[in-house]
């Protein structure tokens, strides 16, 4: 899972360079960015393009304080906040090949504890309170979702065979009151060809066992994964480069979204109040001739749009590549929690920025020192 652009650590990360907002109507007023976002630092080592995590840190979202919150823990793989930005969680392994011990702690660092061993690898949080990861246990491999409080209950663990590890996988992504859960699932194909893949859901305690809801287009590019609406009567999903809602029965399947040939939307995350989302796409950009619909042609910019597709508009202009970057899932990663504004990466800086065009921050600046380039990424806004 490492390393797929699926949005393991439950998610989506992006890149961006903004030389400022696009038109689209605005709404009443102007919006103010309030409250914290949590954010991680980066170095990136040139020429060899090398990543290094170093930490965490805090940074107020009208722009005016960025400080360090915690340095990244000796022998953590990843650093994994969860949607509240209240709480951390990593893997402790001497590299990435081996097991290793899951741990959760405060985000300053403060009451850190094991929850689980044998780790073989993570996929992040799926609310404030549970968290999902790998582990391997004699033949067979498990995906447990795990409790990371001290209130009562046990971790919900599903396994699947070792010789067919995608007929269940991730990501996973669980309902608002925890009861179901969404994964993918392997149809057809193996390792050496082209998948088919479903989305299923499935109650937690395994009662009823799953159910089909979507059947994927695409077998080449994309692997549907599915996000719960704030209120858990909606699920959002990528295929063939477009935007789809569908309800947790199979009904209402639509498609929101209809980019041009050879370009892409996708990231999709859900307001807090669920009347919007947020995406990002390079719908924009006329492909060259002869290109690939697999790549992205970018550069790639924020969008927005209302939950049933309508009123879609462009909230930032792109003059470079990469993309935005954000945390996203089963929460509403980006967003500020009024739903007025949302948090991004640019090529080096993080920033805040109203869905209205206003409010536009530089929270963290980033900087290149020598052959060091250092890189801040929004993961999670306070709440």
């Amino acid at each position: 899972m490492r390393g797929r652009w699926t949005g393991a650590l439950v998610a989506v990360f992006f890149t961006l360079v903004i030389a400022g907002g696009a038109g689209g109507a605005r709404a009443m007023g102007t919006w103010s960015p309030r409250g914290q976002v949590v954010v991680s630092k980066t170095a990136i080592a040139s020429p060899s393009g090398n990543v290094t995590l170093l930490g965490l840190y805090l940074a107020r979202a009208n722009g005016s304080q960025c400080r360090a919150l915690l340095r990244k823990p000796k022998g953590a793989l990843d650093l994994a906040v969860s949607p509240d930005g209240r709480s951390v969680a990593y893997r402790v392994a001497t590299s990435y090949e081996v097991p290793g011990d899951l741990v959760v702690s405060n985000v300053d660092g403060s009451s850190r504890r094991v929850l689980a061993t044998n780790v073989t690898d993570v996929q992040g949080w799926v609310n404030n309170h549970q968290f999902v990861y790998y582990e391997q246990a004699a033949e067979t491999r498990m995906i447990t979702i795990i409790r990371t409080d001290h209130s009562a209950g046990t971790p919900s663990k599903l396994s699947w065979s070792a010789d067919h590890p995608d007929l269940f996988g991730g990501p996973i992504a669980l309902s608002p009151d925890g009861q179901f859960m969404t994964f993918r699932r392997r149809l057809v194909g193996d390792r050496d060809t082209p998948p088919d893949m479903s989305v299923n859901v499935i109650r937690v305690d395994g009662v009823g066992g799953s159910r089909d809801l979507y059947h994927g287009q695409n077998t080449y590019a994309w692997e549907p994964a599915p996000s719960w609406s704030p209120d858990g009567l909606t699920l959002l999903f990528d295929d063939i480069a477009s935007i789809f809602r569908i309800a947790p029965d199979g009904s209402g399947l639509r498609r929101l979204t209809h980019p041009r040939t050879l370009t892409m939307d996708v990231g999709a995350s859900w307001s807090p109040n669920g009347t919007k989302i947020l995406f990002t796409s390079d719908r924009h950009v006329r492909p060259a001739a002869g290109g690939d619909a697999t790549d992205p042609v970018g550069p790639f910019d924020v969008y927005v749009m209302n939950a049933d597709g309508t009123h879609l508009r462009r909230l930032t202009v792109t003059k470079l590549p990469p993309p935005p970057r954000w945390v996203s899932g089963s929460w509403s990663g980006p967003w500020s929690p009024d739903s007025r504004g949302f948090a991004y990466g640019r090529l080096l800086d993080a920033a805040v920025q109203g869905v209205d065009g206003t409010g536009k921050r530089t929270i963290c600046a980033g900087a290149k020192k020598g052959k060091i380039t250092y890189q801040y990424t929004p993961l999670a806004w306070r709440r």
